[in-house]
């Protein structure tokens, strides 16, 4: 079974690009049977791997969680790479609709636009999906950087 989540945010992707990416993927990827009698892809496996590398990245901004693993190994080449860059032009293009009609007004925040103090401690942890372990790293390492600053990150001995 596949699984597909709803991005929390796409304003910090391209999207005109990405969408871009996606198509050029799909239109690559695309099989066929070959005179043999084998699914062959229009370009060469090197082209699409390549090419796959990208579109990887793309969808693990805008649908985290797909799923990369094939049902069978005797599947279309390329098919969960195929649905998910489906799956994410749609995302993409409707996310207006989407934001719109589902989604709350409220402000969203791009998890790389925190200070770097915050965002060091804790992309890690972010982006294995980690989330709340990453907010604890996050405001332990605000609250030590904070001590430190008003210099009380160590007691003095015998002194509290």
């Amino acid at each position: 079974m596949s699984l597909y989540v709803r991005s929390v945010s796409t304003d910090a992707i391209n999207a005109e690009w990405a969408i871009h990416r996606l198509e050029q993927f799909l239109e690559i990827s695309e099989s066929h049977l070959s005179p043999a009698g084998l699914q062959e892809t229009k370009r060469p496996r090197g082209e699409v791997l390549q090419d796959a590398q990208i579109v990887e990245q793309i969808l693990d901004k805008v649908l985290p969680g797909w799923d990369r693993t094939p049902e069978s190994a005797y599947e279309r080449p390329w098919k969960p790479q195929r649905e998910a860059a489906q799956r994410a032009i749609a995302q993409l293009e409707q996310q207006e609709e989407l934001d719109a009609n589902l989604g709350e007004s409220s402000p969203v925040l791009s998890a790389g636009s925190l200070h770097p103090w915050i965002w060091e401690s804790c992309r890690t942890l972010w982006s294995t999906g980690h989330y709340w372990e990453a907010v604890g790293s996050a405001a332990r390492a605000l609250n030590a950087k904070a001590q430190q600053k008003l210099d009380r990150g160590t007691c003095p001995s015998g002194s509290f």
